[in-house]
């Protein structure tokens, strides 16, 4: 794709700013952030890659009602806690070397937070790293909670002046050359602000629906987890409970997510809802049943539904499942019990979520003895990690039903590895 880039043999290409840094191509006519970065300096850098040796080249910068919600995600989890590193020390007491998984199951962080925490704590002199297992030295360890303050506040000022070029009125060219130190800054004459040719604030609203419509046939793909994690009870020599297979003997089928959480096709709609808005949208019954059958048509084709139990939207997923069911002519079958716990959204890692969902999923004693046989739509309203669907899919299929086919409202906008 780059080779075909240079070539141009293609218009525009999609690609992170990996692509960017470096990146010499000196007639890319135009470079599109379709979010906002998070310094001046990196925005300044990857727009230049464009117009180097062209008499006139664009940058365009969108920037959503997303993009602190992203960049503060980002200044949240820089750096772990202290109290996770001294947990992931502790994890060490008395045994001598571990594997991610030991760490996974005593620490409740994302493999990537482990991952940077550990590669830290080696710096530091105070664990060593070999063949993919980690052990304590007799190096004491503190925090640098200066360094930390003081990363975190350059961070945040960038992110402000990011916002702060966002808005201005100003020549854009300036902003930038002034925040660089630039002698000869001044009004460029060239930019949006100087011409007064800025995109419009109001949009052609037929192509804001045409934008909706795309968005509600955009199926999002399900694909089944195959084998167990590493690390968690009863897989791994980690687990506490024996090297025990980590393949699934009968794993889910593929499956489809209807949006994507927060997105302007259903994914708004289904947010307010769960956070207590009380009911789904008007057409999302319908819009779910075309996606099946004129879209997943999924094969088998399922003979009955069900739906995973949920502790805190639990009347609002049972009643779209049995209103969906309805609308397939299918018939509903209560399955499964949630017991009390944390919610799975707290849990981080695949480890902390494989074993929280099998804590609190369960076959519910009064349908055991009356699964159908016959190939199931597992109906939940958000998909996360897929432990929760690869879980209650296992119990579907150790109680004797056919293949389980997940469908679920919403994907959640990442998801632990």
């Amino acid at each position: 794709l780059e080779d075909g880039l240079i070539a141009n043999e293609m218009k525009a290409l999609v690609a992170t700013v990996a692509l960017g840094m470096g990146f010499d191509k000196p007639d890319l006519g135009f470079v599109v952030h379709y979010q906002r970065p998070g310094s001046a300096i990196a925005y300044y850098q990857q727009v230049g890659r464009a117009g180097r040796a062209v008499e006139r080249a664009y940058g365009v910068l969108l920037s959503g009602r997303e993009d602190d919600e992203i960049a503060d995600y980002f200044l949240r989890t820089a750096f772990p806690p202290a109290d996770r590193m001294r947990d992931l020390l502790a994890a060490l007491d008395g045994v001598e070397s571990a594997s991610i998984g030991r760490f996974q199951r005593a620490v409740n962080l994302t493999r990537g937070q482990l991952d940077q925490a550990l590669k830290q704590l080696e710096l530091d002199g105070a664990v060593t790293k070999a063949g993919g297992r980690w052990s304590r030295t007799a190096e004491p360890w503190a925090p640098d909670e200066e360094r930390i303050e003081r990363v975190t506040a350059t961070r945040r000022a960038e992110l402000e002046q990011m916002r702060a070029y966002v808005t201005t009125g100003d020549c854009r060219m300036a902003f930038l050359t002034g925040l660089l130190d630039d002698p000869a800054t001044g009004p460029c004459g060239r930019c949006a602000n100087c011409v007064g040719k800025g995109m419009p604030h109001v949009v052609d609203p037929a192509r804001t629906r045409a934008a909706i419509d795309f968005l509600r046939r955009s199926l999002r793909p399900i694909e089944p987890r195959k084998r167990w994690v590493e690390g968690a009870t009863g897989v791994g020599a980690d687990a506490g409970g024996g090297a025990g297979s980590s393949v699934i003997a009968a794993p889910n089928e593929p499956g489809i997510a209807l949006c994507v959480a927060g997105d302007a096709g259903w994914g708004r709609e289904i947010v307010r809802a769960r956070r207590g808005d009380g009911r789904f949208p008007d057409g999302l019954v319908v819009a779910a049943t075309r996606a099946i059958r004129d879209q997943w048509q999924p094969d088998p084709a399922p003979a009955w539904i069900t739906s995973v139990p949920s502790r805190t939207v639990a009347p609002l997923v049972r009643g779209f499942a049995e209103s969906l069911a309805a609308e397939l002519g299918l018939p509903y079958v209560p399955t499964l019990t949630a017991a009390a716990g944390p919610p799975q959204a707290a849990m981080q890692n695949s480890v902390r979520q494989l074993e929280n969902a099998r804590a609190t999923l369960a076959l519910d004693p009064a349908a055991a003895d009356a699964i159908p046989s016959g190939p199931v739509l597992l109906v939940d309203d958000v998909v996360d990690s897929r432990w929760t669907l690869t879980v209650a899919g296992t119990l579907l299929r150790e109680a004797g039903s056919g293949p389980v086919l997940p469908f679920v409202l919403a994907e959640a906008r990442g998801r632990e590895g």
